[in-house]
Order: structure tokens, then sequence, then C-alpha cells
């Protein structure tokens, strides 16, 4: 829980200091699977922060609060060139053709939120075309913070401005 809040504390203060992408107006969809769940994309955000560019994608359900998102980092400042990108289970000390991801997956209940962080050595796909980001993910291994492994998959895009 502590090791949440901080990374809460720290996107936080992160993402309100750098330069944001909000495609918030339609531009971003596919889905994501964290677990045995699947999400449908309702919002994307990229943001540039230090030497680590990310694109996160949201799927919000406005009934039951809950909330889910899949998060891609990416070393460098600019958006990565098309190509394949290894998962690697940490962004700090990231290189050239690697990719560190983080599923979080919360109920709206106020309960604290499960976490998917990658074992890493799997495969990402990004294809930027014609200012259209895409990202795919067949299966990748993660832990879950509240015990266990399974796998994530994701199949997103967002139309960059």
């Amino acid at each position: 829980m502590k090791r949440f809040a901080l990374l809460l504390c720290g996107l936080s203060l992160a993402m309100g200091a750098c330069k944001k992408t909000d495609s918030g107006n339609g531009s971003s969809g596919g889905s994501f699977t964290l677990g045995n769940q699947t999400f449908n994309v309702t919002s994307a955000v990229r943001v540039t922060a230090g030497n680590v560019i990310w694109y996160t994608f949201n799927s919000f359900n406005n009934q039951t609060l809950a909330s889910s998102s899949i998060n891609f980092y990416f070393p460098g400042t600019t958006d990565p060139a098309s190509g394949s990108y290894t998962i690697v289970p940490s962004s700090a000390g990231m290189s050239s053709g690697q990719v560190n991801i983080l599923g979080v997956k919360s109920d709206g209940s106020g309960n604290a939120p499960t976490e998917y962080t990658p074992i890493g050595g799997e495969s990402v796909s990004f294809t930027n075309s014609g200012g259209k980001v895409s990202i795919k993910i067949t299966a990748a291994n993660t832990k879950v913070s509240i015990g266990g492994s399974t796998n994530v998959s994701a199949d997103v895009w967002e139309v960059l401005n």
C-alpha cells in the first residue's frame, strides 16, 4: 500500500509538471485484458517526464466508478520508432528497445487498486503511422499485487495531436 501511495504521489506530481496530450476526445480506442477481465479504452494520455515517455490507456465505468488502465513506459522524450520492444521489470535504467508496463484495476469502492507488474521478457509491438500510435501485447506474464501471477494483453491505439 505504501508503494502504491508513493507511486500515485509521484505520478500526480510528474503529470502536473510535464508535457501532456489527452486524447479524451474520442481519438483513442481498443481494449486490454488484466487477468480474466477485458476493458475497453475510454481515454488515453501521453506524458513525457524526465527521460521517459509513457502512454496510459484508461477504461472508466461511470456507473460503478470502476477504473482500470494499462501503462507503457519507453525510454526517451519522443515517440518511439515503430518496432518490437522487450518488456523489462522496471522503468529504471531502460535502454533503447525496452519498455516497462503497469496495469492497474480499481473496483470503484475505495479499496486499494490491484497492480499488475511485469516479470519481463515478452514483446510489445509499437507502431506510429501517420500520427496514430498502436501498441499490442499478445500475452505478458505479470505479478499481481494481491498475490500470484497472471497474463495481461492489449491492442490499443491513440491518434496523436
